[in-house]
């Protein structure tokens, strides 16, 4: 009840009470205590209750309390001594010292839940003199209502530091573009940011094999001793999953939960870890690898932390992209690779086998979905293709750009969305510049960046189409463009979408006369309306006129 802080019922029996009760029955006071709907008792010099009002003893009623409901007689320091509670303790400490002389009064806050409701109080003992007698004021001011609403408060400003952590890390990894950093830099940037929160404990990134046997732990920071988590128990406690699906996975009562491998689980209970989030680093459908962070609060990751941080990773997958792609543009030596497919699980190797077709790529460029390619054909009509490529769900967008003739080889196109190897080289931020397809075989070369993970590009193709084989790695001149050159400027000034688009518009053929590809049907291949690819393309065109005139006058 709230007369005791602990909610203590077991008062004494009535044969311990004083024999003599002084009270005010009949007077101006006790009328005045009867009326206010604050709990309030009256304290002789002892500490003995001598006299309480309505509110009080309709509490204890309701709350069921052993004895009189009135108390009168108790010696309540007495009661909060007995009570195994650090509130009760506290509510004596302070008692003793006001009735002592020790203090001029004596307040605090203290928590009397009931079984199906939660309740706050606030006690105030206040002493004064009557006559030659000492007493104290105990008044109990139920104050659920404003606690509720502290909580609430600070429910709602602990979502907003969150979010605001996560969206700084965000800004992070966006500025970190701005200059010349790595993947290893963004990802350790990121794991700092949120373990120096104080609303998580530990974050750390972690990357997967093709089996998920061979993962490794890449960056971390924070509480947890990184050299105890070994991926491969990472990989079972969600990681290898939010890799798979690209969602995340969030993990509570991390000590306790069966779906939370036992390595994870004894040193969750060792470090106090109550959730862990998994979140997949993807972009333009290929992940990178996932990060972990742990937190000590039981309701971490909620719908819009969860929200937020699949942000994060998104952002995250983008700038390992975008720095790939941009050492591969920029690098002064690449490392080129070259593969053999044989996998008819490959659309343009199946397909070519079936037409008898005859192709080589003229272009390939990165979509949402995939990868647009264009391809020359010959010894098969186009439309054979288009015809081959039906109901194939691995590709959408097909269509036959240019027929072909004696003099002139024919122009297929396709957007390639399923299982490729181009697909998966492009998603890993490597630059395939050739392709030729005959007689069911496929070779292909590509170049990425000399610090490229070169094993994890080589497992993701073996995902894509198992039947290959990388006949050759070596290292290169970075021919493609010059750090200083055109290109590389040029790139430095269109957005993703508009070099996207501008790549699409040239080799499908747009811009010559006459049109081998509209710009509704360009369009198409992106999924976005006429308008919006031509406002894409018209700005890509002013960059690079600009550009162009600017070359041209230096």
């Amino acid at each position: 009840m709230a007369q005791q802080p602990n909610d203590v019922r077991q008062w004494p029996d009535e044969s311990d009470l004083v024999s003599e009760r002084p009270t005010l029955e009949g007077s101006l006071t006790e009328s005045a205590f009867e009326a206010l709907p604050t709990q309030i008792a009256l304290l002789d010099g002892e500490g003995d209750i001598i006299h309480t009002n309505r509110a009080w003893r309709a509490f204890g009623e309701e709350n069921e309390i052993v004895g009189a409901p009135d108390t009168i007689g108790q010696n309540y320091p007495a009661v909060c001594r007995g009570a195994d509670d650090e509130f009760a303790r506290q509510a004596y400490e302070g008692l003793t010292a006001v009735l002592d002389g020790e203090r001029p009064e004596f307040a605090f806050e203290y928590p009397c839940h009931g079984p199906n409701e939660k309740r706050w109080f606030t006690m105030r003992a206040l002493p004064f003199e009557h006559g030659d007698e000492r007493y104290v004021l105990v008044l109990h001011l139920n104050i659920t209502d404003r606690k509720l609403s502290e909580l609430r408060v600070d429910a709602q400003n602990d979502t907003l530091e969150t979010l605001n952590d996560i969206n700084d890390a965000v800004r992070d990894v966006i500025d970190s573009l701005l200059g010349e950093v790595n993947r290893g830099e963004v990802e350790a940037a990121v794991c700092e940011r949120l373990a120096d929160s104080r609303l998580y404990q530990t974050a750390l990134t972690v990357t997967a094999g093709l089996t998920g046997e061979s993962g490794r732990v890449r960056k971390a920071a924070g509480e947890l001793d990184a050299e105890r988590v070994d991926a491969g128990s990472l990989l079972e406690g969600g990681v290898a999953d939010a890799i798979e699906d690209g969602e995340p996975r969030v993990f509570r009562h991390a000590a306790e939960n069966e779906a939370v491998p036992e390595r994870l689980r004894t040193l969750a209970d060792e470090a106090a870890v109550e959730a862990y989030a998994t979140v997949p680093l993807a972009y333009r459908g290929t992940t990178y690898g996932a990060l972990v962070v742990t937190a000590r609060r039981p309701d971490a990751f909620d719908e819009r932390e969860r929200t937020a941080f699949t942000l994060l990773g998104e952002t995250v997958g983008y700038a390992i992209d975008a720095i790939q792609s941009k050492r591969v543009l920029q690098a002064d030596a690449l490392t080129q690779l070259r593969f053999d497919v044989s996998d008819d699980t490959e659309f343009l190797v199946r397909a070519a086998d079936e037409t008898g077709a005859s192709l080589e790529l003229e272009g390939l460029v990165p979509s949402a979905e995939g990868v647009i390619g264009y391809f020359h054909v010959e010894d098969a009509d186009p439309a054979a293709l288009v015809a081959a490529a039906g109901d194939d769900p691995t590709v959408t967008n097909a269509r036959a750009v240019v027929d072909g003739d004696d003099d002139e080889p024919g122009l297929f196109e396709c957007t390639i969305t399923g299982d490729s190897a181009l697909v998966a080289l492009s998603g890993y931020g490597a630059s395939v510049v050739s392709a030729s397809v005959e007689g069911g075989e496929m070779e292909l070369t590509a170049v990425v960046a000399p610090e490229a993970d070169v094993r994890s590009i080589v497992e993701a193709v073996s995902a894509a189409v198992p039947e290959n084989n990388l006949t050759a790695k070596r290292e290169t001149e970075g021919t493609i463009t010059s750090m200083t050159g055109f290109r590389d400027r040029l790139y430095d000034e269109l957005t993703d979408r508009q070099r996207e688009i501008l790549e699409a518009a040239y080799f499908g053929g747009y811009f010559e006369q006459p049109r081998r590809s509209s710009g509704t049907e360009l369009a198409d291949s992106f999924g976005v309306s006429s308008p919006t690819f031509h406002q894409h393309l018209q700005a890509a065109l002013r960059k690079l006129t600009a550009l162009s005139f600017e070359t041209a006058e230096n």
